[in-house]
């Protein structure tokens, strides 16, 4: 199980039992909203890298759907905001961004401590 999982599943159970059940759930749905749309932009991405025919337009279109799902799933927290927590929701969306925030943040310390440790000094 990949981390992110393990922490959708371990703040959604968290939030489910100590607050209540429309944060448990609108988190819920907003990961996996955004477990959706990445997987949708990792798709693109390798289409593009690929150079296939019509990468460009099927960047394009799954750009389109992502900004589409995002929304429909924002409109439905609202709308069912008995059942789930709009600003857990959002919060839900924005989790696989962020962890894909500190992944290359602290990849590029890495990579530079490396650069360092070699004898190169980083321009700055």
């Amino acid at each position: 199980m990949p981390i992110n999982w393990l922490i959708c599943l371990i703040v959604t159970l968290i939030l489910y039992f100590a607050v209540n059940e429309s944060w448990g759930l609108g988190y819920l749905l907003g990961s996996l909203t955004s477990y959706l749309t990445f997987g949708l932009h990792m798709k693109s991405a390798n289409d593009y890298g690929s150079k296939k025919a019509n990468a460009y337009m099927h960047a394009f279109t799954n750009g389109g759907v992502r900004l589409l799902v995002s929304a429909a799933i924002l409109m439905v927290a609202f709308f069912l905001n008995d059942e789930f927590n709009l600003i857990a929701t959002f919060i839900g969306m924005m989790v696989i961004k962020v962890l894909l925030l500190i992944f290359s943040i602290s990849r590029e310390i890495i990579k530079n401590k490396k650069r360092n440790e070699g004898g190169v000094e980083s321009e700055s």
